[in-house]
C-alpha cells in the first residue's frame, strides 16, 4: 500500500483550522462589502519560509505555504469566530443530498472564477477530488513514492505510476461523479461525516495543470481533458497530470509561467524574494464572502523572534506573530504604540514514544516507556518555557482535547492521566526493576534550531537520569524527514495540529498503519474505538464519551505524553487595525483580509491632525 507521508497532524495540512476566517459581519452576508484602499500595504513577519503554492500536496509546505494558500484559495464555506461554517455562496454551494448512501453535492457559482477570468468549475471539482481521495492512484509497495525534497517520484518508482501525493482530506473512500450540468459533482462518502463541507477546497486550477501536463493551450479543451481522464480512468494523461500536480508548483522564486499563480481566494502572488519576502496583491476578480481591504500583503520571513521588537519600533514590520521567549515579550512591552496579545496556539506538543522500530530496542517494552514517562518534568517545562510569556497556561492532560476545549476538563477526570501529574522517579525505579534489559538508553528526536525544544530535552535527561535512564539527542536539522524513518529515534518532541473543534487527529497519529502514525502502534482495542468514534459522526456527546475512552486507552499503551499548549503572541503596530487572536486559527493571517489601515487620531483638541 503507498503511504502520503508524513503530512497531516504532525506536518500541518490545509484543513478546516486554515479555514478558519471570520469577520462577523462580512460572514453575515452585508450587501456592503468593504473595498480596497488602494496604495495600501501592511507588512506582516512571520518565522518560516515560502517553498510551495500546493501545500496540500505530501511533499513539502510549511505554515507560510499554508497561510499564503489560505488567503489565494477558496471554499464553499468559512468558519467563523465561534469555528461555526457559514457558507460562501459567491464561490459555491455544498449540499447533502442523500444521507443513505451519504452524498454530498458541490456546485459552482455561475460567476465564480480563477484569477485568470477562467471558470472554476467541475473539472477542478474532480481534480481536487481526484487528488484527495487518492481514488485513482496507483498501489504501490513504497513507504513515500515521492521525494520531499523535489517533488519528483522516488527513486525505483514506475515513471508512469499514478501518485497524486497529497495530505488526507477526508476523502478516502470516496466515490464522485460529474453532475450533467457541467457546473459540479457528486461525491459518496463511505458514512457520514461532519467535514463534508469542507473536504472539497480546488487549489490547482485544472485548466493549468492540463497546460503543463498535457500541452493544451485552450482552457476549455484543457478542462475537458482532465474530466474526461479522471472519467475514463485515462492512464497516460493520469500519470503527468498526478506528477505536475504534485511538483510543479514547488518553487521559491517567481516562476516563469506565471500561470502557476492563478487564484482564486481575495489575494495572489504578486512577488517573491526568495527566503525573504512574498508579497500578495488583491485579486480584482473574486467574488467571496472575504474582500480584502488592504490592497498589498507582505509576508516577511523572520530568522529569529528575538528581531521582532527592533522590526516593529523601526516600522519594518507592521503585524507579527511568533512562539516568544519572555525576553521576547519584554522587548515588545518596551516599544510604545504596540498592541500586544498571547495566549495559546491551537497545537499541542507532545512527546510520542516509539512502540516499535525505535533506535534502541528498550524502547519497545512498555515498562520502559512507562518509566521514562514518569520522568518527564511537565510541570517543570510549562513553568520555566511557557508561563513566563502565559501565566494563564498549564500542563496539557489529554492526547485528544485541547486545554481550551470545553471537552478537556471532562477529559481528564477519566482518562487516567492523574498518573503522570509530578515525577515520580520510586515508581519509574519499579517499573523499570521488571523490564527485560538491564540498560536503557532513549534517543530524543527534535529540531536543534528550536531553542524550547532543546530545553525541553536537557530536563528530559537530567530527570531521566536519576533512575538511571540514560537520554540522548538525536537532533538533527532535517528532523521531519526523520520522523517517518524507522530504527532512527525512540522518541520526538513533535507538534500536533488541533482542529477547529478542539481535538486532535488521533486516528490519523495512532490508528495502526495510518500514515501519521509515527510511534508505530499497532493495538486492536484502540484501532476499534476509533472505529466506533467514527461510527458516531452524527452523535456529538456520544463521540465526545469515546474520545475519552481513546485517550485513556492511549495513556494504558504509554505511547507519549501530550506537554502544553505552545504558547503565541501577537504584536501590532498603531497603524493596523482589525488583527486578532485566534487559538483556533493558524497564524495571525487567518483574517488578514479584514485587516484594515488605522483611522488617524485626533489632534488633543479635538480638531483634524495637522500634515
Amino acid at each position: 500500500m503507498r503511504s502520503i507521508g508524513m503530512r497531516g497532524s504532525v506536518r500541518r495540512a490545509i484543513g478546516s483550522a486554515v479555514a478558519v476566517l471570520a469577520a462577523t459581519a462580512l460572514l453575515a452576508g452585508c450587501a456592503t462589502a468593504p473595498r480596497v484602499d488602494a496604495g495600501t500595504v501592511v507588512t506582516v513577519g512571520i518565522r518560516g519560509g515560502f517553498t510551495t503554492a500546493n501545500p496540500a500536496a505530501g511533499a513539502g509546505g510549511g505554515v507560510v505555504d499554508e497561510d499564503i494558500a489560505a488567503l489565494t484559495t477558496s471554499g464553499f464555506t468559512t468558519l467563523d469566530a465561534d469555528a461555526q461554517p457559514v457558507e460562501d455562496t459567491a464561490y459555491g454551494r455544498a449540499e447533502i443530498v442523500s444521507q443513505e448512501p451519504f452524498r454530498v453535492r458541490y456546485t459552482m457559482a455561475d460567476d465564480s472564477a480563477w484569477s485568470d477570468g477562467v471558470p472554476v468549475d467541475q473539472a477542478d471539482l474532480l481534480l481536487a477530488w481526484a487528488a484527495g481521495s487518492h481514488g485513482l492512484d496507483d498501489e504501490l509497495e513504497v513507504a513515500q513514492p515521492v521525494d520531499e525534497e523535489t517533488g519528483e517520484l522516488a527513486e525505483g518508482v514506475d515513471p508512469d505510476a499514478i501518485v497524486f501525493d497529497a495530505v488526507d482530506s477526508g476523502l478516502s473512500g470516496t466515490i464522485a461523479r460529474a453532475d450533467p450540468d457541467g457546473r459540479g459533482i457528486t461525491v459518496q462518502f463511505p458514512e457520514s461525516t461532519a467535514s463534508w463541507e469542507d473536504a472539497l477546497r480546488p487549489g490547482i486550477p485544472a485548466h493549468v495543470l492540463a497546460r503543463r501536463a498535457l500541452d493544451l493551450r485552450d482552457p476549455g479543451a484543457a478542462k475537458r481533458a482532465v474530466v474526461a481522464a479522471i472519467e475514463s480512468r485515462d492512464r497516460a494523461a493520469l500519470a503527468p497530470l498526478s506528477l505536475a500536480w504534485t511538483r510543479d508548483w514547488r518553487f521559491t522564486e517567481m516562476p516563469e509561467d506565471t500561470g502557476l499563480l492563478v487564484a482564486s481566494g481575495p489575494y495572489r502572488i504578486a512577488s517573491i524574494e526568495p527566503g525573504e519576502r512574498v508579497e500578495l496583491v488583491a485579486n480584482p476578480g473574486y467574488r467571496g464572502l472575504r474582500q480584502p481591504i488592504y490592497e498589498r500583503i507582505a509576508i516577511r520571513t523572520l530568522d529569529r523572534s528575538d528581531d521582532l521588537a527592533d522590526l516593529l519600533a523601526a516600522g519594518e514590520v507592521d503585524v507579527a506573530s511568533a512562539s516568544p521567549t519572555a525576553a521576547t515579550v519584554r522587548a515588545l512591552q518596551g516599544v510604545d504604540g504596540l498592541t500586544i496579545e498571547t495566549g495559546q496556539q491551537n497545537r499541542m506538543l507532545q512527546l510520542v514514544l516509539k512502540v516499535r522500530d525505535g533506535l534502541n530496542v528498550s524502547i519497545e517494552d512498555p515498562l520502559v516507556r512507562r518509566a521514562l514517562l514518569r520522568t518527564v518534568p511537565r510541570e517543570q517545562m510549562v513553568r520555566d518555557l511557557v508561563t513566563p510569556v502565559d501565566p494563564a497556561a498549564g500542563v496539557a492532560d489529554s492526547f485528544v482535547f485541547h486545554p481550551l476545549s470545553d471537552d478537556y476538563a471532562p477529559a481528564i477526570a477519566k482518562n487516567g492521566s492523574v498518573a503522570y501529574d509530578v515525577v515520580d522517579t520510586a515508581r519509574a525505579e519499579e517499573f523499570l526493576q521488571g523490564a527485560a534489559d538491564r540498560v536503557h538508553r532513549v534517543c530524543v528526536l527534535f529540531d536543534p534550531d528550536d531553542r524550547a525544544r532543546a530545553a525541553q530535552f536537557e530536563l528530559m535527561r537530567a530527570s531521566a537520569e536519576e533512575v538511571g535512564i540514560r537520554v540522548e539527542s538525536c537532533a538533527t536539522k532535517d528532523w521531519e524527514a526523520q520522523l517517518a524513518e524507522p530504527g532512527t529515534w525512540d522518541a520526538a518532541l513533535v507538534d500536533v495540529e488541533i482542529g477547529a473543534d478542539g481535538r486532535a487527529p488521533v486516528a490519523a497519529e495512532f490508528r495502526t498503519d495510518a500514515a501519521d502514525n509515527i510511534a508505530g502502534i499497532s493495538d486492536p482495542e484502540l484501532d476499534a474505538l476509533l472505529d466506533r468514534v467514527r461510527a458516531a459522526d452524527g452523535d456529538p456527546s456520544r463521540q465526545t464519551e469515546l474520545l475519552t475512552e481513546v485517550d485513556r486507552r492511549l495513556w494504558d499503551l504509554a505511547v507519549g505524553a501530550p506537554l502544553y499548549a505552545p504558547p503565541s503572541i501577537v504584536a501590532v503596530g498603531p497603524g493596523v487595525d482589525g488583527v486578532s487572536r485566534s487559538p483556533l486559527a493558524t497564524s495571525v493571517l487567518w483574517n488578514a483580509w479584514a485587516w484594515r489601515p488605522a483611522a488617524p487620531s485626533p489632534s488633543p483638541s479635538g480638531s483634524p491632525a495637522e500634515g
